[in-house]
């Protein structure tokens, strides 16, 4: 993947604030939690610190994707003006790894696209850094749910998921959801439920009466596999109704 380094901006402040004034002018609650958000409003899901690690923080774009109806389905780019893919190197590429799938990825195929050649066909072509991926759903009971978060392997470990999770909270609560809630893995599960870090409840912490709220049925899943689902109270008063050991879990 192609290596970016973080660098000051003197641009990015005023596209942040251009970008809040322009989602706060459009924010239209039940609108906005079915997902119909005008386009000029959804830079604003773009994690901050990724302004940081482009070559031109005005080139960053979010991209809605058309394909899953219901769901918010995006990609922050920056349009860059040298290519990041060989267009002849990647379609070579393709064709030969559809013959023989153990084929390494050449130099001039950006790993992003790579992985996601359909994002190619949706608003992004070969001149676009990809950051982020994201699907976020409305699962009901103000539920809001991250469905899907890819990033860059070379980007990981640079407070850009932090920033993301920051950004996407104030969102959360602007348009009116109670919860933030995702699947998370063995090895990722830690970095959502940190008291130093997100701070998120496991739903193995949630009254049992109660996570039939985030989850139909919640006693199809072993205790680790609830362990590595968590929620965001974006009300701190809901912890008193939804956790277990509330007086404990809860901030004076």
């Amino acid at each position: 993947m192609h290596k970016s380094m973080a660098h000051e901006s003197t641009t990015t402040p005023a596209i942040l604030a251009q970008d809040r004034q322009a989602f706060y002018k459009a924010l239209n609650p039940p609108e906005f939690q079915k997902f119909i958000i005008p386009k000029r409003a959804l830079r604003y899901f773009a994690a901050p610190r990724i302004f940081d690690f482009a070559e031109d923080p005005e080139k960053v774009r979010v991209v809605r994707l058309p394909r899953m109806a219901g769901k918010l389905e995006f990609v922050v780019a920056e349009r860059r003006k040298r290519p990041v893919s060989s267009r002849r190197v990647f379609y070579a590429y393709q064709e030969q790894y559809n013959m023989d799938h153990s084929t390494p990825v050449p130099r001039g195929v950006d790993a992003f696209h790579n992985a996601y050649p359909s994002v190619l066909e949706d608003g992004i072509n070969f001149h676009d850094f990809v950051f982020l991926k994201i699907i976020l759903a409305n699962y009901g009971n103000g539920q809001l749910r991250v469905s899907d978060y890819t990033d860059r392997t070379d980007l990981q470990h640079k407070r850009i998921a932090t920033s993301f999770y920051g950004r996407l909270r104030e969102i959360a609560q602007a348009v009116g959801f109670r919860f933030i809630t995702g699947w998370n893995n063995d090895d990722s599960v830690s970095f959502f439920v940190n008291p130093n870090g997100l701070a998120r409840s496991p739903l193995t912490a949630i009254r049992p009466e109660k996570r039939t709220v985030f989850d139909g049925n919640p006693s199809r899943y072993s205790q680790r596999e609830m362990a590595n689902f968590t929620v965001d109270f974006l009300d701190p008063k809901d912890k008193n109704e939804f956790l277990i050991d509330a007086k404990r879990r809860v901030s004076p």
